[in-house]
Formats: C-alpha cells, structure tokens, sequence
C-alpha cells in the first residue's frame, strides 16, 4: 500500500466516524457527497476533497496532542515576568508619584542601583524591592 493509498484510507474512516458521530443518516451522508462533489463514494473523492469533506464535516486538525504547560523559568536569574508585574502593580497601588521615573527612583534607594528596565533587575533584587513595597503598603494603611 502506497502513502498515498494509506493517506486515502485514513481520511475516509475519519469521514466514517465523523457521520457517526454527527447522528448522520446514510441518506443525509449519500446526498452531501451527490451534492458537494457529485461522486457517489468517498472511495471516489480525490485526497483534497476528502480532506475538505472531513472538514466540512467538524474535522480539526490537532498538531499538538498534548498541551504542554511550563512553569516560568527565570531567564539566567533575572527576574520574571510574574516578579516585573508586582512591582508595577504594588508601585502603582501604593505610590505617591506614579511615574516611572519616580519608581526608577525608589529602586534606587533600594538596592544602589538604576535599572533601566525592570528586566535587567536579577531575582534577588527583584524580591528586595517588592518586599519594600510591601513594607511601604503597610505604611500606608497605618496613616
């Protein structure tokens, strides 16, 4: 059996089961070939037409069977993505001025250094400067 042969074969049991499982009626199944394609079998649809057929009846190719879900890694300890957006949410929530400079600013204070994006702040860092906005939340619900 050629690919080619194979590749046929497998794309008429998917139209079966897709009839199946669409509750379609031999008559309802006969009738959208005669219609469609004007061919009686799908033993006499071409590979295309059986793979717009197949479509047509609900078919979705699947290229990944599996979703694979990652956990965030830091990029060579930087801080991530997660770490970048608490300090922007804590700053915004917390601060007086809401600029990003002022927030360059406070980091500056924090840690002797001014990054130039908060992506260039590696893990530690990052984890400096939140636990000082937390201290700077609490602060502010005691005024």
């Amino acid at each position: 059996m050629t690919a080619k042969n194979s590749l046929k074969a497998h794309l008429i049991k998917i139209i079966h089961i897709l009839k199946s499982k669409n509750g379609l009626s031999e008559e309802d199944y006969r009738y959208a070939l005669k219609e469609r394609y004007n061919k009686e079998s799908s033993k006499d649809l071409s590979i295309e037409e059986l793979r717009e057929f197949a479509v047509f009846l609900g078919y979705e190719e699947k290229y990944l069977k599996h979703k694979r879900y990652y956990k965030e890694k830091a990029n060579k300890g930087y801080a991530t993505q997660k770490q970048i957006n608490m300090i922007n949410a804590l700053w915004v929530k917390y601060s007086y001025k809401k600029s990003a400079w002022a927030l360059r600013e406070f980091i500056n204070n924090i840690i002797k250094k001014r990054p130039l994006h908060l992506n260039s702040l590696n893990q530690e860092e990052a984890n400096s400067i939140i636990q000082a906005l937390k201290n700077l939340e609490a602060r502010s619900k005691k005024s």
